[in-house]
């Protein structure tokens, strides 16, 4: 747990010369033979309690680092390697989230199992959201948001390979902020998510 060892280490190096050498309380003498004995136990469940608190602490600042999550609603694998290899290209520095159709994302954004560990799965910044997907279509989670705005508020941008205009007007009457066409070209789609990094994410569009 980094230079010095864990807090566990430390304290446990300041407490076993105390349970190993018991003389040097009464000289060993059975008084304080029972007293050591009786607060080793009490000790090490302290130690361990903190330990654990510290542990629960660092993981949730590794997961709340301040990296930008990004949730993508995408059931076409394909589509979901050349999206996040165009953020690699873009050099965007954001944690990306792909799941494969709607209820899986309602569920996400919901904390349910087995996405109900915050810190781990957090809410995100920004949703790229697919129109046609099994269990509940792009639609459905739009129309599941606007009824539970609880969740949060952080924009939802339609990535869809739909280009008919009942689509977009649709999508953007239940509350998406943008409609995108899937580019067919990859540099295209690396242009398209630095400028979905540069309206969103606050961050510059690289060159």
């Amino acid at each position: 747990m980094g230079h010095g060892g864990s807090c566990m280490d430390q304290a446990m190096g300041s407490f076993w010369p105390f349970a190993k050498d018991r003389t040097r309380i009464g000289h060993g003498s059975d008084r304080s033979d029972r007293i050591s004995l009786t607060l080793a136990p009490l000790l090490l469940m302290l130690l361990v309690g903190s330990e654990r608190i510290y542990s629960a602490q660092a993981h949730l600042l590794m997961n709340t680092n301040g990296t930008p999550v990004v949730l993508v609603a995408e059931d076409d694998a394909n589509d979901v390697f050349f999206l996040r290899r165009a953020f690699q290209k873009a050099e965007i520095g954001c944690k990306i989230v792909d799941l494969p159709n709607g209820q899986m994302v309602v569920d996400y954004l919901s904390g349910n199992s087995p996405f109900d560990n915050r810190s781990q799965y957090p809410l995100p910044q920004l949703l790229l959201l697919d129109l046609k997907m099994p269990l509940m279509s792009g639609f459905e989670v739009l129309e599941w948001l606007r009824s539970h705005p609880e969740v949060g508020e952080f924009p939802v941008l339609v990535l869809s390979s739909s280009a008919h205009q009942e689509d977009v007007a649709k999508a953007q009457a239940l509350g998406a902020r943008d409609y995108h066409v899937k580019p067919s070209d990859q540099q295209q789609l690396v242009q398209l998510v630095r400028e979905l990094q540069a309206k969103w994410l606050g961050q510059k569009v690289m060159a």
